[in-house]
């Protein structure tokens, strides 16, 4: 069962402690405030988690097999959610990886590959 540690003891260890995260949090809000989705083109995204992904270890204690949090980083892997038509991709590279099949217009109605729309803001 897990017990949360008392406010006060972790007060009492982070005394005195370097700041790590603050900039990493701030530099992660500007990036995701900062992104347009690359299906409908509207700026308003948000950083969702991943879901662990636990299996059964050969003990049949579980294991988790994959997670957002990683050593490399202070601040778990996330991708963006857009909060008007649904595309969650990645926010550094712009790759989707999933969208509402509803909100994708193919260029071509027999065409077999779908294209995003076109961008309004492009020249």
């Amino acid at each position: 069962m897990f017990q949360p540690m008392d406010p006060d003891i972790i007060r009492d260890l982070l005394e005195g402690q370097p700041d790590a995260l603050s900039d990493e949090v701030r530099r992660e809000e500007e990036l995701f405030r900062g992104l347009t989705c690359p299906m409908c083109y509207e700026a308003g995204c948000e950083k969702r988690l991943k879901a662990p992904r636990i299996i059964m270890g050969d003990g049949g204690e579980p294991v988790i097999e994959t997670s957002p949090f990683t050593s490399d980083r202070a601040l778990p892997h996330g991708y963006a959610h857009c909060i008007h038509c649904g595309t969650d991709f990645d926010p550094r590279s712009g790759v989707i990886m999933s969208t509402e099949a509803s909100n994708i217009e193919p260029a071509d109605p027999a065409a077999k590959i779908v294209f995003p729309r076109p961008n309004p803001r492009r020249e």
